[in-house]
C-alpha cells in the first residue's frame, strides 16, 4: 500500500494505533534521528557557543530572534517514563 506523508503524524494526532513494522513509520523514525542527532549537538554545546542557538533553531524550525532557549537547558529524545 501506498502511504501519503505524513501519514503516520495523521494517525499518532488521531490516538492511533501505529505500527512501527509498516512502512509509514519510517517518517517518524527520520524525525526521530534527526531530533535525537541535533539534540546530542546542542547537549555538547555550551550555551553561550553562537552554534548552540543555530542548532536549536534547526531542531524547533524557529528563528531564534523570535524566541530563545531558556538556562539551563536541556534536550532529551527518548521515552518519556
Amino acid at each position: 500500500m501506498e502511504y501519503k506523508k505524513g501519514y503516520v503524524y495523521e494517525l499518532m494526532d488521531s490516538g492511533g494505533p501505529t505500527d512501527v513494522r509498516e512502512p509509514y513509520f519510517q517518517e517518524a523514525v527520520d524525525e526521530m534521528m534527526r531530533a535525537r542527532v541535533l539534540c546530542a549537538k546542542a547537549n555538547a554545546k555550551m550555551p553561550d557557543d553562537p552554534t548552540y542557538v543555530k542548532d536549536l533553531e534547526e531542531l524547533f524550525g524557529r528563528n531564534g530572534k523570535q524566541s530563545g532557549p531558556g538556562i539551563p537547558a536541556g534536550c532529551h529524545a527518548g521515552p518519556h517514563k
